[in-house]
């Protein structure tokens, strides 16, 4: 039986996607998420640290991706906040905050 990958993996893949498709690659340094529900909602509370060359491009995807769409079976990106963001040598590290609810 094949083990069915939570929200938080999914998440992740589908930033990675987003990301190869911005012709920026990035690396997920840390990701952890909780369960979370409202009155109305299911879903989850994600917070990653992701790691990217500073470029044009990169600097543009991030910009940008708090408006983007990401795919995730099963689920939706409610809000997604770019927290933190910081360029040393080169490198871009960014902090981001994700909610995401079960699709109805």
């Amino acid at each position: 039986m094949r083990a069915r990958r939570d929200v938080g993996a999914r998440l992740e893949q589908s930033l990675q996607l987003s990301a190869h498709a911005a012709a920026c690659p990035i690396t997920i340094v840390a990701a952890r998420w909780v369960r979370w529900a409202s009155a109305s909602f299911d879903g989850g509370r994600h917070e990653l640290t992701i790691e990217l060359e500073a470029t044009p491009a990169a600097a543009r995807w991030l910009m940008a991706l708090p408006e983007t769409e990401l795919p995730i079976p099963g689920h939706l990106v409610a809000d997604l906040i770019v927290v933190q963001r910081a360029t040393v040598c080169g490198r871009t590290t960014a902090r981001l905050e994700v909610l995401t609810v079960e699709a109805c």
